[in-house]
């Protein structure tokens, strides 16, 4: 949906910007988490943390799942079709990086966006699998019991995962400065409070 300039519009849902706010937040919480867990390796409260860690990833499957639905059936914005630009992905390969101001999702930003939820679902289910081979928790528990070979199998996948999520966050975060600081398009209102001038 193209839109005039100047105007200020109401961009994303309370619903969508609740998901996004709500699924943020677990992610933080799986990062420090994880990080803690590291840094008390080998100590009394390393499994205390681990099971933190993983309420935080039953969080996410919870906000992730709200998004899937959400995006069959909620508003325009938060449709599954706002993130499908190939058309526009196939100009971009030929050297288009400019596109008409829209609501809704940035073309040049919503491939990263369809692939890091492809991430996190790996994430997320290298991770229940590990919580039920190594911590003995989870709906896997029962059928999995202590298979360690199978936690260690789905564990180079799941810190891979760790580790392009960490590099989105940051692109993520360094694409609203640029837009606000050098493009003078506060995106990052959008999602805040759902007015956005383009």
């Amino acid at each position: 949906m193209r839109i005039p300039s100047h105007t200020t519009y109401r961009v994303y849902d309370p619903l969508l910007r609740l998901a996004h706010a709500w699924n943020a937040l677990a992610i933080i919480g799986l990062i420090v988490t994880s990080q803690l867990a590291e840094a008390f390796e080998h100590r009394d409260s390393e499994a205390a943390i681990w099971q933190i860690h993983v309420q935080f990833g039953y969080a996410l499957i919870g906000g992730l799942l709200v998004r899937l639905i959400w995006g069959f059936i909620g508003p325009a914005t938060a449709c599954w079709s706002d993130l499908w630009h190939p058309r526009e992905w196939s100009a971009m390969l030929r050297g288009r990086l400019s596109f008409p101001p829209r609501l809704g999702h940035d073309i040049r930003a919503s491939l990263a966006f369809i692939a890091v939820y492809g991430v996190l679902a790996v994430m997320l289910a290298t991770g229940v699998i590990m919580a039920a081979a190594e911590y003995q928790m989870g709906p896997l528990a029962q059928w999995l019991g202590t298979s360690k070979t199978l936690g260690k199998l789905v564990k180079e996948p799941h810190e891979i995962g760790f580790t392009l999520v960490l590099a989105f966050i940051a692109l993520h975060l360094v694409a609203l400065l640029y837009h606000r600081f050098i493009l003078h398009m506060p995106v990052d209102q959008a999602m805040a409070i759902s007015a956005r001038k383009p």
